[in-house]
């Protein structure tokens, strides 16, 4: 044992005494750890643990085996950390320890020697995954706090929970952005890093036995990540907890604190288990030796993964994983799992202080906020989240106010006679059907965002579902509820509804509209607690609507019902709501009918409020639909308690591998096979470019608007904020600069800005000053945009059905110059594939919500190839090594190093270099937080530059890290922030004193550099030389689209099945309509209700077109795509989905429901709602950057179509009148009707001489509705029709032309 430690290099032997380590890591945190409360410790083990999924790749055979034989313990107290290559199972590892499992498993996991379900079930394993499912509208601080009453102790003091929140803040580095809000896509709030912080210390505020985190490190800076690391082996040995975390590029401080560290090679085979010095010594044992200095995380996984950018490095580190893996296994067959759990540094040296923590007996029931709690801390939550949620809170009091007035409007104080009558219970239907529709799509959509959270939180045990349903209801109940009696007073007014007995009339009219609006929301939630995606969820939500509203026997009567749907009246809160608002507003109330001989019994019994609701079918109870509308509210929320407590999400589910295309590889094959081909000499280099930037200052400022209250933390947080102060830097051609500086230093702003790319939300301003200047002059931004590409923080971009090949393949096809063929395009992203380590996951999906594909770091490497395919002169990426193990962050730098040695601008952002990425860079620009510079210049000049004011590079430390540490606030004491800040500070007024004394002469200097001008005739010349024109890019951009949503069955179905189960449900109700009075009247209704198509469009919309719009807005910055070219693709793909729906529905309601039309009008109005839905749709998603906003106004302008077609609203004002012709909707009824109600047919008259005939013949129904019936008329009307189906079309581009100029 003395002769190997002896024999280890003194920078791992020096950081892995295990006693002394220990104290350094516990000395360095401040937070009470003991406050957290004391817990049941847990020691966890797995035998031969596999995973398998579903695989098309051929080499897979049916099966692709993701977890392949994993045997290790975790004693109680430890720390371990799974490493390995990108995909090589880490993520699926931690899934099955934390009982998230995915695919077909074998082997066992044994918490304490049982069966690990009752440890999941009492709460006491806590899970820190990728994503951060965060609620966007409230502060860090409340974020924590709210966590903290709802899992620590009960019996812990709210004060005590209180000051514990504020050490996790101190000790996670979170207190300069405690009171800012979260934030997400709209509203700007914290930075990534500092969201993945927030995650971590909400799992901590858990109590937990166990806690997992999957790669809690990326996203952050060197010293976050060590400071964060240090927290987690406190809070380990401290309090006896169990951590296991996944992790990709750990400094070489960080992986000495490791207790245990299992290493996964490709395939999910075990390679390694045991302590981290260990990991060094099992690989010289095998014939690995480290290498100097070399960081033994960097080493371990350098070691172990395999190299296929070429086939002969692929051949020899195959080799070499193989022997390792073989060697292994043999330790592990004659040592056994008691070897390898026998290899924790700490066990021995903690024993004694593990012993004497405090612990406690295991218990079933859940610790933390006792019932009444959760609702009061709860509805507190979620009340100062939608408080701050402006644009969502505003949306719907506007959408309410908006629909009441339109319904005022068109229904303004009708005639007290017959015709009035018909007015005023047309009124109360569209407040039944059309008002709780809307409602219903608006809160499926909010729901499914709210889930989410709900989940990840559930899967936590921080709440009941009772307790989150009650306290759901208490909020938005209120709100809703009070506008609906808002809506309730503007509506009851101007349509003149009956006025004696006022307040009870009034007070029941009210009282209906809440329990309608309430039941609604609850029927959301059912829908949402069977699918969590909106797709699915509004697919739901649609066909039961339509059940229950044709149930309302408003356009049915109940006696036309057929008896096998009948029933649905029972269960119809829309029936309910009618016959309620029907019976308040006609029961024993005769009309004063001035217009109608009262002294001729049968034209005044018309008058009489009594007969109209026997004419209905209904009664004049209002006891039955009020208790009705009572008991569906319970049931339904009792339903959505059931199945969200039963049937919890299970998590996204694995993505299978794809087949190769055959065409793609014949491709590659025959390419490979061409002799003297140079895949680089086809395209013109683009010409250096040396960036400078001069005194560049950015501050952001709150717009005050009526979104945006006074006096808010946010817009306290946010006015007159520095983002970069004053930046003086030079980025010469041909060399790779990195951008160093903790979370909220500026850096991914700053390379914003250099790509004239600043989005901001609507609440913020920006102040920008100083000049960017390429090569001497300012760039416009057509400019920048030609001789640039960016790699983003974020890969939503990337479309989640298609393959990592395909992806690059049709970037390939799109992106590289129209001189090159076909096949030279395609074997261009066969090289992308292969240099930056794609190759065995090259058929896999990219995977997206709900399906698991591209593991994160395949997907930042899949990004960087796009951007490569580019060939820019200026790149730009943000954070390009994080998700990535260590050896792919080194042969991505290596990568980015070659490309800028052929002349590119390669600017980088970078969180946590290795030591061996450090002398890749060519140049360094260090920020400290508020975007000030420490240090600009030369990498080898850095430390020489530290030590020069004091601060000497400690021996066998990373300069990147030493640099991230200087440079750096500790926040963890007030002590240490006195101490750091000063020094920060001292920093930043030093730089300033070199840099105004020091000439940069810039690196570049002697290389011969274009003007500006020459520069930018140069980069708009190749950027045209390389964009396809329209025709050429169309078939292209077809079919990627159409890959990508075929391979989504959901989504397939949701664009054909809204319209088919439209049809199918009306044809149950509608089946073979007689021609008597009550015939025509469900006719009507039919025709009415082929009106609401238009929704189906905007849902489908909705469902589809914000994915595909994230890949243009990417593409079509980069000069890729047109907005033409994107607006044909979206247009031609939906079509055929347009016209097979429609197809059938038109079908159905003519040889099914018995319309006497041809079915192709029927076909064809069809078409044409469904298509001007999606234009609709186009134009507010694009408009709208937040789409719950989005589907609130878009639900409103149609719901207003709808009503003004024509055959609800008889008589309307003429400012609607007018407003009505821009409706595509008016010449569809009228069509409709005209080809239906011909002017020579019969209706039967009721036997029931006291009722009158009212439809005796078509001409009868025509002149009710006021509809001409000319030819004329109806050349007119086709005229109308075919014009606004292409306005709609054109305003949909016109929207995108204004926004994606």
């Amino acid at each position: 044992m003395a002769q190997a430690e002896a024999n280890l290099p003194m920078f791992l032997a020096s950081t892995t005494a295990s006693p002394d380590n220990a104290m350094m890591v516990e000395a360095s945190v401040n937070v009470n750890m003991a406050g957290f409360g004391a817990i049941h410790p847990v020691s966890i083990s797995a035998r031969e643990l596999s995973v398998t999924v579903a695989s098309k790749a051929a080499k897979d055979r049916g099966q692709r085996t993701i977890l392949n034989n994993v045997s290790l313990q975790v004693p109680q107290g430890q720390l371990m950390a799974i490493m390995g290559g990108s995909g090589s199972g880490k993520t699926t590892l931690l899934n099955m320890l934390a009982g998230r499992p995915v695919g077909s498993v074998t082997g066992e996991i044994l918490f304490n020697g049982e069966s690990p379900r009752k440890f999941h079930n009492s709460g006491m394993v806590a899970y820190v995954t990728q994503q951060d499912n965060l609620l966007p509208y409230v502060t860090v601080r409340e974020t924590l706090r709210y966590a903290a009453r709802l899992r620590l102790p009960r019996t812990m003091a709210l004060a005590t929970k209180y000051e514990l929140v504020e050490s996790v803040i101190l000790e996670l580095g979170l207190k300069e952005c405690a009171n800012t809000l979260v934030g997400d896509e709209w509203r700007k709030g914290i930075s990534g890093g500092e969201k993945r912080r927030v995650s971590v210390g909400v799992q901590l505020l858990l109590n937990p036995s166990v806690i997992f985190m999957d790669e809690p490190t990326t996203g952050l800076d060197s010293f976050s990540a060590r400071s964060l690391i240090e927290t987690l082996v406190s809070l380990a040995h401290k309090t006896n907890r169990t951590i296991i975390l996944s992790i990709h590029q750990p400094r070489s401080d960080i992986f000495s604190y490791f207790d245990q560290i299992a290493l996964l090679a490709r395939g999910g085979r075990l390679a390694y288990f045991g302590s981290p010095r260990g990991s060094v010594r099992f690989l010289e044992s095998v014939g690995f030796p480290l290498l100097g200095d070399m960081n033994g995380a960097d080493f371990i996984v350098d070691t172990i993964a395999v190299d296929d950018r070429t086939e002969e490095s692929e051949r020899i580190t195959r080799e070499n994983v193989d022997k390792i893996l073989s060697a292994w296994d043999e330790r592990a067959a004659s040592q056994g799992l008691t070897y390898k759990a026998s290899s924790s540094s700490l066990k021995a040296s903690n024993a004694t202080v593990i012993s004497e923590i405090e612990t406690v007996a295991f218990s079933s029931r859940v610790q933390g906020a006792g019932f009444v709690e959760q609702v009061s801390v709860l509805t507190r939550r979620m009340m100062a989240n939608m408080w701050e949620d402006r644009l969502t809170l505003w949306g719907s009091v506007l959408e309410m106010i908006m629909m009441a007035v339109v319904i005022g409007l068109i229904f303004l104080m009708p005639n007290q006679d017959p015709s009035g009558m018909y007015n005023r219970k047309s009124a109360l239907y569209i407040c039944t059907a059309m008002q709780n529709y809307l409602g219903l799509m608006y809160m499926i959509y909010k729901l499914s965002l709210d889930m989410k959270v709900f989940d990840k939180e559930r899967s936590d045990k921080m709440y009941s579902v009772t307790a989150y349903l009650i306290s759901w209801v208490s909020v938005n109940f209120t709100l809703y509820g009070v506008l609906s009696v808002l809506f309730s007073v503007v509506v009851y007014f101007m349509v003149d509804l009956r006025k004696d007995n006022l307040g009870y009339h009034f007070g029941l009219f009210a009282l209906n509209s809440v329990l309608q609006q309430w039941v609604t929301m609850a029927f959301a939630f059912v829908c949402v607690s069977f699918a969590r995606d909106f797709a699915t969820a509004s697919l739901i939500g649609n066909s039961f609507f339509t059940f229950l509203s044709l149930s309302s026997g408003f356009f049915l009567p109940e006696t036309a019902i057929p008896v096998y749907v009948r029933w649905f009246q029972w269960i119809s809160y829309v029936t309910y709501g009618l016959r309620l608002y029907i019976a308040n507003e006609f029961a024993d109330h005769v009309f004063d009918c001035p217009s109608v001989a009262h002294n001729i019994a049968a034209a005044y019994a018309a008058c009489d409020g009594n007969n109209l609701i026997a004419q209905t079918g209904f009664d004049a109870s209002i006891g039955a639909p009020v208790a009705g509308l009572v008991a569906l509210l319970a049931g339904k929320l009792l339903v959505a308690a059931a199945v969200l407590s039963l049937f919890p999400a299970q998590g996204d589910r694995q993505g299978a591998a794809v087949a190769a295309a055959a065409r793609i590889g014949k491709t590659v094959r025959a390419v490979r096979d061409e002799p003297g081909l140079d895949m680089r000499s086809a395209s013109s280099k683009p010409p250096r470019i040396r960036l400078e930037l001069h005194a560049l200052s950015l501050r952001l400022d709150a717009r005050r608007s009526w979104l945006s209250a006074a006096g808010t933390a946010q817009s306290a947080a946010d006015a007159g904020q520095p983002i970069l102060q004053s930046i003086d830097a030079s980025f010469p051609s041909g060399q790779l600069t990195a951008i160093l500086g903790a979370s909220g230093a500026g850096k991914s702003t700053l390379l914003s800005l250099l790509h004239s790319r600043l989005l901001l939300p609507s609440h913020l301003s920006s102040d920008k000053s100083g000049k960017i200047l390429h090569n001497g002059v300012e760039f416009d931004k057509a400019a920048i945009n030609a001789c640039t590409a960016s790699v983003r923080q974020d890969d939503s971009h990337l479309l989640p059905a298609l393959t990592a090949r395909e992806t690059l393949v049709y970037a390939a096809l799109l992106r590289l110059p129209n001189s090159w063929k076909r096949e030279r395009k395609i074997q261009r992203a066969e090289e992308v594939l292969m240099e930056l380590g794609l190759k065995e996951c090259a058929n896999t999906v990219v995977g997206g919500e709900g399906v698991k594909g591209l593991s994160g770091g395949e997907k930042r490497r899949l990004s960087v190839g796009l951007a490569m395919l580019m060939d820019p002169a200026i790149l730009l990426l943000d954070e390009p090594t994080s998700g990535l193990d260590a050896s792919s962050a080194r042969n991505m730098m290596t990568t980015l190093k070659a490309i800028a040695a052929e002349g590119r601008t390669v600017i980088c952002t970078i969180h946590q270099p290795r030591s061996d990425i450090f002398p890749l860079l060519d140049r360094i620009l260090l920020l400290a937080r508020g975007g000030r510079v420490v240090y600009q210049g030369p990498g080898s000049s850095l430390v020489p530059h530290l030590a020069s004011q004091g601060h000497q590079l400690p021996e066998l430390t990373n300069p990147a890290d030493f640099a991230l540490d200087m440079s750096s606030v500790d926040l963890r004491s007030d002590d240490a922030e006195f101490a750091t800040r000063a020094r920060v500070d001292a920093l930043i007024e030093a730089w300033k004193v070199k840099a105004a004394s020091d000439a940069d002469e810039g690196p570049s200097a002697g290389v011969a550099l274009l003007s500006g001008e020459e520069t930018v005739s140069r980069v708009m010349a190749l950027s045209a030389a390389k964009r396809l024109s329209n025709a050429a890019a169309l078939p292209l951009l077809i079919s990627r689209s159409f890959l990508n949503l075929r391979r989504q069955p959901g989504l397939m179905a949701a664009r054909i099945m809204n319209e088919v189960a439209l049809g199918v449900i009306f044809s149950l109700y509608y089946a073979k309509i007689a021609d008597d009075q009550a015939g025509v009247i469900s006719r009507i209704g039919l025709l009415q209700q082929t009106g609401s198509i238009v929704f189906i469009g905007m849902l489908n919309c909705i469902s589809v077109f914000p994915q595909e719009l994230l890949l243009f807005r990417f593409e079509h910055q980069d000069g890729t795509t047109t907005v033409e070219s994107f607006f044909l693709t979206y247009t031609v793909n939906e079509i055929p989905f347009e016209l097979v729906g429609a197809t059938i529905y038109g079908l159905l309601a003519t040889y099914l429901m018995g319309l006497h039309m041809n079915p192709g009008y029927m076909i064809l109005m069809a078409f044409v709602n469904i298509f001007v839905g999606e234009s609709i749709g186009i134009a507010f998603c694009t408009i709208f950057s937040k789409p719950g906003f989005s589907v609130q106004i878009m639900s409103a302008v149609i719901s207003i179509f709808n009503q003004t077609q024509g055959f609800l609203s008889v008589s309307m004002p003429n400012i609607l009148i007018w407003i009505n012709y821009l409706s595509v909707l008016r010449y569809v009824s009228r069509i409709l009707a005209q080809q239906e109600f011909g002017l020579d047919r019969l209706y039967a008259c009721d036997p029931n001489p006291a009722l009158p005939c009212q439809y005796p013949t078509g001409a009868s129904v025509m002149d009710l509705f006021g509809f001409p019936s000319s030819d004329r008329d109806l050349m007119l009307n086709f005229v109308g029709l075919f014009v606004s189906v292409i306005v709609y079309r054109l305003l949909a581009y016109a929207v995108l032309k204004r926004q994606l100029p």
